[in-house]
């Protein structure tokens, strides 16, 4: 979530949810275009040895764009994927809470047209590992 508030903060994005946080995800709509919504993780092991196995965590999040709303008329989609994906890719440990490392993160972009609006969507994939010793 901190890689989100970052690119919250450099107006990359408006706003994030993140699904897992209630019962009710849209509880607290996104606050405008563009903004995020991370799933909740899906979650693996691998056994390193008798005392530890690796969790490896992937997780989609989704960036809603409206082409009307772009927050800088300089920020295209190609800009914007460029933007995202190099946070997360320098942000090598997710903040300490992937001990284990984060590989490098993958993005897929599509456009989404509703009877209003044309709505151009970016999917990025992130996979992240860390250590955990069994019994504790």
């Amino acid at each position: 979530m901190e890689t989100l508030r970052e690119l919250q903060d450099e107006g990359i994005i408006r706003s994030f949810i993140g699904i897992d946080r209630g019962k009710d995800p849209l509880q607290a709509p996104p606050q405008g275009y563009p903004f995020a919504i991370v799933g909740m993780p899906k979650v693996g092991n691998k056994e390193e040895d008798s005392a530890n196995n690796t969790r490896k965590y992937h997780w989609e999040i989704l960036f809603v764009f409206s082409y009307e709303n772009m927050p800088d008329p300089t920020l295209t989609i190609e800009g914007a994927m460029d933007a995202i994906i190099n946070k997360f890719d320098t942000n090598f440990t997710l903040s300490g809470e992937a001990n284990a490392g984060v590989d490098p993160a993958t993005i897929e972009s599509f456009p989404v047209s509703t009877g209003s609006q044309e709505l151009a969507c970016l999917m990025l994939t992130l996979e992240a590992s860390t250590t955990y010793q069994l019994g504790s």
